[in-house]
């Protein structure tokens, strides 16, 4: 082959590497979910499945899916770069806690605690603790890019 030849696939793979980083530069992020839900739960549900499933089942089936979970806020956390809320459990070794966009600082300073809400979310995952026999230990399940559906 040419050098001419070899220097005209080259710049051709750069141009086409510069167009694709402009095109996904340019691609806004979904920063809240939206749509019709995969899965649809209550903390309860999501506590019975956190502690009865093994992580990797968990994780299988419902990270990256839309979740609409339902449940009495516990507590809420604002600040500058994002918002998160965790919803109160009867369980105390687990954490179910959903992440908000920094543009919905209102809608989530607005939360009562206490109430019943129901929110819109994609799931990250489950995290299990290494030993179950811990007590200091946490089963936490996080969601993110999540918008606030209704609140009673």
């Amino acid at each position: 082959m040419s050098f001419k030849r070899i220097a005209i696939i080259l710049i051709a793979l750069l141009l086409l590497g510069v167009a694709i980083g402009y095109f996904l530069y340019q691609n806004p992020t979904e920063l809240v979910s939206s749509g019709k839900p995969d899965f649809n739960f209550t903390t309860a549900e999501l506590e019975k499945k956190g502690t009865t499933e093994a992580d990797t089942q968990f994780n299988l089936q419902l990270v990256d899916k839309r979740v609409q979970i339902k449940g009495v806020l516990g507590s809420k956390t604002i600040q500058d770069a994002s918002n998160s809320i965790f919803f109160k459990t009867d369980n105390e070794n687990i954490v179910i806690s959903a992440a908000f966009d920094k543009s919905l600082s209102e809608s989530v300073a607005a939360l009562t605690i206490g109430s019943e809400i129901e929110v819109l979310c994609v799931c990250n995952g489950i995290a299990k603790p290494e030993d179950p026999d811990d007590l200091l230990s946490e089963t936490t399940i996080t969601f993110n890019r999540c918008d606030l559906v209704s609140q009673k």
